[in-house]
């Protein structure tokens, strides 16, 4: 059986896991949320040059005047690249259901499910931050992941018809 002092340590041990665990799963939030807004931003921006290289009716010269056939595939290239880093970014920013280390129902009442038991407690707050952090991590992450493929796309979508545009094969 425990001494008083080694649950106490034990106790003390617990709490400062429970509020790094806190600070990472703040932190993982708080990175979903800036990725949000970076794909906010990339969408107003994406809006702009798209209405910039649009601005002078080129699909229209393209299709109607004999232009070479590798700038009409060029084209449809940079074009499909981005609506494609579009939509990309439309799901970066949909809403994500998030896992919480603590359920309603469990703090409804916390005395009565934990006996008044500070430790056992902060072990079931360990355990659960233990297992719902990873799995808020995997969401973020790909969210991430479809961030720089949205980026990437975007990049070259603008290179492809800047190049029709301005690059003669227009």
């Amino acid at each position: 059986m425990a001494t008083g002092g080694s649950r106490e340590e034990e106790k003390a041990i617990l709490l400062n896991c429970v509020h790094e665990l806190r600070r990472l799963y703040d932190h993982v939030t708080r990175s979903f949320e800036q990725l949000r807004n970076k794909s906010l931003a990339l969408l107003v921006g994406e809006v702009a040059i798209v209405t910039f290289l649009f601005s002078d009716n080129l699909p229209n010269k393209l299709l109607h005047h004999s232009q070479p056939s590798y700038g009409v595939v060029i084209f449809g290239l940079g074009t499909a690249l981005l609506i494609f880093s579009f939509v990309t970014y439309l799901a970066v920013i949909s809403t994500i259901t998030w896992v919480f280390p603590t359920e309603e129902y469990d703090m409804k009442n916390p005395t009565d499910r934990f006996k008044g038991d500070h430790l056992e407690f902060l072990k079931y707050l360990h355990a659960e931050y233990m297992t719902k952090i990873p799995v808020c991590i995997a969401k973020s992450k790909q969210r991430s992941d479809w961030f720089m493929m949205g980026t990437y796309a975007l990049s070259a979508g603008i290179f492809f018809i800047t190049l029709v545009k301005y690059g003669g094969g227009a």
